[in-house]
């Protein structure tokens, strides 16, 4: 198997780049980006007053949340931890949370934390955290929106079965809504944007082993339809040779993974020449 595409390089391999808003940058600067310890020490410093995160009333600026981090790094290396070593960390979406996450300097789920946590620290936004989607928490999801002015929200499919039903809608005050990690129909897809009051609605594609979305389709585009996912956001996408114009969709990006842990023997089933196989059909 071949990836279509592959040998091409520099833009001509990404033609999606064409249609980027002349704001939006080709390529981050990684160097300025640098590591995640280095990001997490940047944005405790640049924004050390802003509030970071906030959850059941109480908020957590950047600075605290740095300071969270190195406490719980201290006790981790006080236990006897040294640097290599996994951690672990099974908890709900509380403030202890980011404090563990970013104390243990670690790998970082795709979905959860890259696209929903860092990135917003990136830019010195605020991250509402709630421990679960449970009925009582939903139901009041469209005032809660509406009281903290929230312009981003980012969630799964299955979440909009339950909070449609049991929230009323918030004021238009979301700008951008993310669902992706499952199938997203365009009944539902229409229905989620009608209760956030904004077709900029993306259906996203991505995995965890890509650390972060690859593409995504909003609402408002023309295209949108079952499965619609967009041009890609980042990095390279190629389509495995097949008859008849359609094959496996394969993936490069920056921050691929190198491998699964200790499974080296899953590893050839999921490169191509270097190309992540997602298993997806385009």
């Amino acid at each position: 198997m071949t990836a279509t595409g592959a040998a091409q390089t520099g833009e001509d391999a990404r033609p999606w780049l064409a249609h980027y808003p002349p704001a939006v940058p080709h390529q981050l600067d990684e160097a300025r980006i640098g590591t995640l310890e280095g990001l997490i020490r940047w944005s405790g410093a640049t924004y050390a007053d802003r509030p970071a995160f906030e959850s059941f009333g109480k908020t957590i600026s950047f600075a605290e949340t740095l300071r969270a981090a190195e406490a719980f790094a201290g006790w981790l290396q006080a236990q006897g931890l040294q640097k290599g070593d996994r951690v672990a960390l099974m908890m709900p979406n509380i403030l202890a949370y980011p404090a563990a996450i970013f104390g243990t300097r670690g790998s970082i789920f795709g979905h959860g934390l890259v696209g929903n946590v860092l990135t917003p620290l990136l830019a010195g936004g605020r991250v509402h955290l709630g421990p679960s989607p449970a009925l009582g928490e939903l139901a009041g999801l469209g005032g809660y929106v509406t009281a903290q002015n929230i312009g981003f929200m980012s969630s799964v499919p299955s979440f909009w079965k339950l909070a449609l039903r049991v929230s009323a809608r918030p004021e238009p005050v979301l700008q951008r809504v993310h669902v992706g990690s499952a199938p997203l129909s365009i009944e539902h897809w229409r229905a989620i944007a009608e209760w956030c009051g904004t077709r900029r609605v993306f259906n996203m594609f991505g995995m965890t082993e890509t650390a972060n979305w690859i593409a995504g389709g909003s609402l408002d585009q023309a295209e949108a339809c079952d499965g619609f996912v967009g041009r890609p956001w980042g990095g390279s996408v190629a389509i495995a040779d097949t008859a008849g114009g359609r094959g496996e969709v394969l993936v490069q990006s920056p921050s691929m993974m190198l491998g699964y842990w200790q499974r080296p023997d899953l590893d050839p089933a999921a490169f191509v020449n270097g190309w992540f196989s997602t298993g997806d059909i385009g």
